[in-house]
């Protein structure tokens, strides 16, 4: 009998972006988090990104916003880990997105 192996959590499969999400949760509160990453995992960009070791979630930011470069930036030198979010209203951030 062939049995299928449970996928990994994302909290075992990406412990950097768990960290990430866990630190933004105690700064920006985590109704804004988690609102962020279930968009982005609706397919709406410019709410989180992150890619670890292979592994991806989310959804990219616009090529017009300016993480957009920052995550280019990411992928073309093989970053082993890199994480975006929106940043809550009012932040004071100019293109309201932090990584």
């Amino acid at each position: 009998m062939t049995t299928t192996a449970k996928p990994a959590s994302m909290r075992d499969a990406m412990p950097q972006t768990a960290d990430f999400v866990d630190g933004k949760s105690v700064v920006w509160g985590r109704a804004h988090v988690r609102d962020c990453i279930e968009r982005a995992l609706r397919g709406e960009p410019g709410w989180f990104y992150a890619m670890e070791a292979g592994h991806v979630r989310g959804t990219p930011f616009e090529d017009w916003h300016p993480m957009a470069e920052h995550q280019r930036t990411a992928v073309l030198v093989g970053a082993s880990f890199a994480a975006f979010m929106r940043e809550p209203e009012g932040m004071g951030g100019s293109d309201g997105a932090t990584a």
